[in-house]
C-alpha cells in the first residue's frame, strides 16, 4: 500500500509545476511517482487553487471530543 503525499510535498509539487520542472527532476526530488505528480497538476488546473489533502485511512477509534463527553457522563 502507498503512503499519503502530505500537503507540503503536494505545494512543492505545483511550485515546481509552475515553474517549469519537468515531471521526472520533481519524482527525484520528492520521491513520488509520475503518476502522483500528473493527478495533483491536473486536478490543480482544474480547480484553480490549492490541491486539498485527502484524508485516507481508518478513523480513529477514540477521538479526543468523545472522550471529555464521555468523562462528563461520569
Amino acid at each position: 500500500m502507498s503512503k499519503a503525499i502530505s500537503q507540503q510535498t503536494r505545494e512543492n509539487i505545483i511550485y515546481h509545476k509552475q515553474n517549469g520542472a519537468k515531471n521526472a527532476e520533481i519524482e527525484k526530488w520528492h520521491r513520488v511517482s509520475k503518476a502522483s505528480i500528473k493527478r495533483i497538476w491536473k486536478q490543480y488546473k482544474e480547480e484553480k487553487k490549492e490541491v486539498k489533502y485527502q484524508n485516507s485511512g481508518r478513523k480513529a477509534a477514540f477521538c479526543e471530543a468523545k472522550m471529555k463527553k464521555k468523562g462528563e457522563d461520569t
